[in-house]
């Protein structure tokens, strides 16, 4: 059972907790597609160096207004399984190489 986002509150209770942290990652699935990520980036980079791993979904929607807030963000991405390369868009076929 997957639990459920963290509520503003409850986020505005855990940035207060990591005061004196100097660096906080925002993450867990993908922290752009909550409609109030810009919202939770403000919170945090208020008092910390933040960084947001992301696969970029949503990441041109967001960019402006993250701009100068966030440290850097990170992309991810699925590698091939070894001995195997990617082939066609999206990486959603594989080959042998």
């Amino acid at each position: 059972m997957q639990k459920k986002d963290p509520t503003l509150k409850e986020l505005e209770t855990m940035e207060e907790n990591l005061r004196g942290v100097a660096r906080v990652f925002l993450s867990g699935g993908e922290p752009l597609l909550r409609r109030d990520f810009i919202e939770i980036v403000d919170m945090y980079a208020a008092h910390h160096i933040v960084a947001v791993p992301t696969n970029a979904t949503h990441g041109l929607q967001h960019a402006k207004d993250m701009a100068g807030k966030i440290a850097y963000a990170t992309n991810t991405r699925c590698s091939a399984p070894r001995g195997r390369e990617p082939t066609g868009a999206g990486r959603s076929s594989w080959s042998a190489s």
